[in-house]
C-alpha cells in the first residue's frame, strides 16, 4: 500500500513524525505542568528536549528543523510561551526567552545528535579540550549561563510580574 494513501504529501508526513516525536518526549508534559519559576520551566523543557535528542538522534533533526508554522510545532511553542507567561514572565519576555533558548538548544543538540554516529568508538586518553565543547555536560552548563544572563537582563533572579 502506498504511503500517500495515509498522508497527503511530504509536509504531512513530516508533521506526523514531528507530532510522534513530541508525544514520545516529555515536552508536552512540561508545558502542561505549573512550575514555580520560569527558570525551572526552561530547565525542565530543555532537559526534555535534550533527552529527545539522545533517545532519537537520527530523527531529532526532523523536529529541530521543522518550520514553526506546522501544527505540532506551533502548538508546542505557543504552549511553551503560555507556560512561561504563567510563571510570571510578561508575554514579550516569554517569547524573547523562548526564541533565544530554542535557537541555542536546537543548534547545539542538532550538532550533538549528528556527531553521535561520527564519534570514534575508542576515545584517546589525551582528548582535546575541544571534545568537551560538544558534550551534554557542556549543554547543561551553557543552559545555566543563558538563564543567569536573562536573570541579569531582567535585573532580578525572580521572574518579573506580568
Amino acid at each position: 500500500m502506498s504511503l500517500y494513501s495515509h498522508v497527503q504529501n511530504r509536509d504531512d508526513l513530516i508533521a506526523a513524525i514531528v507530532q510522534e516525536l513530541l508525544e514520545r518526549s516529555r515536552l508536552l508534559d512540561v508545558t502542561a505542568t505549573d512550575f514555580g519559576s520560569w527558570q525551572e520551566l526552561i530547565s525542565a523543557s530543555l532537559f526534555a528536549y535534550r533527552d529527545l535528542a539522545s533517545a532519537y538522534p537520527d530523527s531529532f533533526e526532523l523536529l529541530a528543523l521543522a518550520p514553526y508554522g506546522i501544527a505540532p510545532v506551533v502548538e508546542h511553542l505557543e504552549g511553551m510561551a503560555a507556560a512561561l507567561h504563567r510563571t510570571g514572565l510578561p508575554t514579550e519576555r516569554a517569547y524573547e526567552v523562548l526564541g533565544a533558548l530554542d535557537a541555542y538548544a536546537t543548534g547545539f543538540l542538532m550538532v550533538w545528535a549528528r556527531t553521535q554516529s561520527l564519534q570514534p568508538k575508542v576515545v584517546s586518553e589525551e582528548s582535546s579540550p575541544l571534545t568537551n565543547l560538544r558534550t551534554l555536560a557542556a549543554f547543561e552548563h551553557s543552559l545555566q549561563v543563558f538563564i543567569t544572563g536573562f536573570e541579569h537582563e531582567f535585573g532580578e533572579t525572580s521572574p518579573p510580574e506580568p
